[in-house]
């Protein structure tokens, strides 16, 4: 069998640009599918406003008509995706960052009053819509249930059947190879690392939210996301056995401890920018 390629859904606002940054020191760009380079190859300056759905459509055509030897040569296919590209390889393997939806989506509101050019900014700023507002008018579709919709493609899902819905994405997630946690973001990258055979433990923090004093909605946020909840405790549950089972991180081998501190020794070479 082929060597694995790795299928990395990145859900927007769990780390993505660290992570890229993380993946570029230890790969060549010949290794890399970047699902967002490519759009701004195919759609230029007006990608960012594009619908996702239009993007993700026109990258995952131009993969899967790419010729079979160089789709399966590429060590990790990196961006935002839904479910499905493993259909255009030999030895795919899926793998992803969870985070907290309700944190997730407060950080994407953040993200986007940022974002200079960006449609929705405009029309946030000019109707003075708040977070909770946001989430209750669904303006962007990670605001309610981002991740299930991701994980059963926009042809599975169905917004009147929950209970189908949840039932497809929790099956697909418990096919992942790996699952990392912001929450515990070194710690899932050390793993991360191992998998894919990485040895640089460096990455640019970028992209980082800064507290802003206001009490974040939750109740809101979390009864729009009630089945991205229901996955993120599956994820919780399945990075939790994958660390207390990995040979790496066992106690036999290494002390946890000690492993945090041969990380933190060495991440003064780790490059920190706050954006």
């Amino acid at each position: 069998m082929s060597s694995p390629t790795y299928v990395f859904i990145h859900i927007p606002k769990t780390g993505g640009t660290s992570l890229l940054s993380f993946l570029d020191y230890n790969f060549g760009k010949n290794e890399i599918f970047s699902v967002a380079k490519e759009s701004q190859r195919i759609f230029g300056s007006s990608w960012r406003n594009t619908p996702f759905q239009e993007r993700q459509e026109a990258v995952k055509n131009h993969f899967f008509n790419l010729p079979k030897h160089k789709r399966n040569n590429y060590k990790i296919i990196f961006g935002h995706m839904e479910y499905g590209w493993h259909e255009a390889l030999d030895n795919p393997k899926y793998i992803s960052f969870f985070r907290d939806p309700v944190s997730r989506v407060a950080s994407l509101y953040k993200y986007i009053l940022r974002r200079e050019g960006m449609d929705l900014k405009n029309q946030i700023q000019s109707e003075n819509i708040t977070l909770k507002d946001f989430v209750e008018k669904n303006m962007h579709p990670e605001c309610q249930n981002g991740i299930t919709k991701r994980l059963c493609g926009s042809d599975l899902y169905d917004e009147n059947d929950p209970v189908k819905s949840l039932n497809i994405a929790q099956e697909r997630l418990a096919e992942f190879e790996f699952i990392g946690l912001m929450e515990d973001f070194d710690h899932s990258l050390i793993h991360f690392s191992q998998l894919v055979g990485a040895r640089n433990l460096y990455y640019d923090r970028r992209n980082v939210s800064q507290k802003d004093g206001k009490q974040t909605p939750d109740k809101i946020i979390e009864t729009y996301n009630q089945l991205d909840v229901a996955l993120f405790d599956q994820a919780v549950q399945k990075t939790k056995f994958t660390l207390d089972n990995d040979s790496l991180l066992s106690t036999k081998q290494i002390n946890k401890s000690s492993l945090y501190h041969y990380y933190l020794k060495t991440s003064t070479r780790i490059k920190n920018v706050v954006s």
